[in-house]
């Protein structure tokens, strides 16, 4: 029983992780058309991102505060109903004012799940496959990414930027309900594997945060502003060697595909091997890849954006995992609102970070530092004790 109920959740909370994030993909493919129509530069394109996750970095901790008091079931589905309804509102902004304002009010909603769905998940999870079912999460997360491209350029050249976000908007709101009515027996936040276990040493640490917590917060920082950093600004590189802005979106099919497999293998080696040295191979090869797709033509580049995507993306899997090992049941809910926070604030501060480094300098000079800075990641997870 307690089986069923846990792939229940686990099925639930992967369908809504489809949703949203393909909500929040769907701006990287579109933020070219973005440009062209408000006639931005590098930094005004990088803060259209920065206030959209800024609005959902607002929401991540009173979220897992809130998740500890209230079914998760039902903040997942209003919470994405919500970024739906925005991201409807976007599409009709007639200026780039407006279009930043409905942005900030859709990202408020978009906190929500990435918390409250890895405590949901995580609860519903024996020990021995933990990290295996948040890479699951994860990799379906990264489904909605693998989707957003293709939406974009199959309806962005006959309709525009405008109606493609409403139709995703609208879509998504449908799919959010009906995972809402399938799953109504998972309603009431049933009590977890993890939660019947005998407390381990785990739950002998600070209620939430401790040293090792506030470094895990540090790598997370640093590996979502990176990732985020790299994915608002790649298709401008691929365009600045003569690629059409439409076959981009080419580019983020193959990089969200690399993305997809590396959050899943990453969590099921994690629950198999050392998650340090997981975490080490999948930076090194972002920190490297990075700076030889700058130098490499077009369809070197592109075959090489697949194994890029794999390093991006794979090492979250196992730094949310990690969450969950070095905090106890009782307040992960916040303890992962708290991690979630630090990662949107990252995510907030990229675009508009390497956008200026990028508009003072140059693209090329901003990737290399999106390389660079990917191995402090590895720096940081080094002095945590992993178990």
């Amino acid at each position: 029983m307690l089986k069923n109920k846990t792939n229940k959740i686990l099925a639930f909370s992967c369908s809504n992780h489809i949703v949203s994030d393909l909500y929040f993909a769907i701006m990287y493919p579109l933020l070219p058309y973005i440009a062209i129509t408000y006639q931005l530069n590098y930094t005004q394109t990088g803060l259209i991102k920065t206030v959209f996750d800024l609005g959902a970095a607002l929401t991540q901790l009173p979220a897992g505060i809130v998740s500890d008091r209230i079914s998760e079931f039902w903040l997942i589905g209003g919470a994405n109903i919500w970024v739906g309804i925005g991201v409807i509102l976007m599409s009709f902004a007639t200026t780039n004012a407006m279009f930043l304002g409905m942005s900030f009010i859709t990202g408020i909603g978009g906190g929500v799940q990435h918390p409250v769905g890895a405590r949901f998940v995580s609860r519903g999870s024996d020990t021995k496959s933990l990290f295996t079912s948040i890479g699951i999460l994860n990799f379906s997360g990264d489904l909605g990414k693998i989707i957003a491209p293709i939406i974009v350029a199959i309806l962005v050249v006959s309709f525009g930027w405008q109606k493609c976000l409403l139709f995703v908007g609208i879509t998504g709101i449908i799919v959010v309900i009906g995972s809402l009515l399938m799953s109504l027996s998972i309603s009431r936040s049933p009590s977890s594997a993890n939660d019947k276990q005998t407390p381990t040493k785990t739950s002998n640490l600070p209620p939430v945060i401790d040293s090792q917590f506030v470094v895990l917060m540090a790598a997370g920082f640093i590996d979502s502003m990176i990732r985020t950093a790299t994915l608002t600004f790649i298709p401008f590189l691929f365009i600045s060697k003569g690629m059409s802005t439409l076959r981009t979106t080419l580019i983020f099919t193959i990089l969200y595909s690399g993305g997809a497999i590396g959050k899943f293998s990453s969590g099921w080696l994690s629950d198999r091997y050392n998650a340090f040295s997981i975490i080490f191979a999948t930076k090194i090869v972002v920190s490297i890849l990075l700076p030889i797709i700058l130098i490499t033509n077009i369809p070197i580049g592109t075959v090489l954006v697949f194994l890029l995507g794999i390093g991006l993306n794979g090492t979250s899997s196992v730094l949310y995992g990690i969450v969950a090992q070095i905090t106890n049941s009782e307040t992960r809910g916040k303890a992962y609102g708290i991690y979630y926070t630090s990662t949107e604030v990252g995510v907030a501060i990229a675009p508009i970070l390497f956008g200026f480094i990028a508009d003072t300098y140059s693209l090329n000079i901003s990737m290399i530092g999106i390389s660079i800075v990917s191995l402090l990641v590895i720096i940081l997870s080094k002095n945590i004790k992993i178990q």
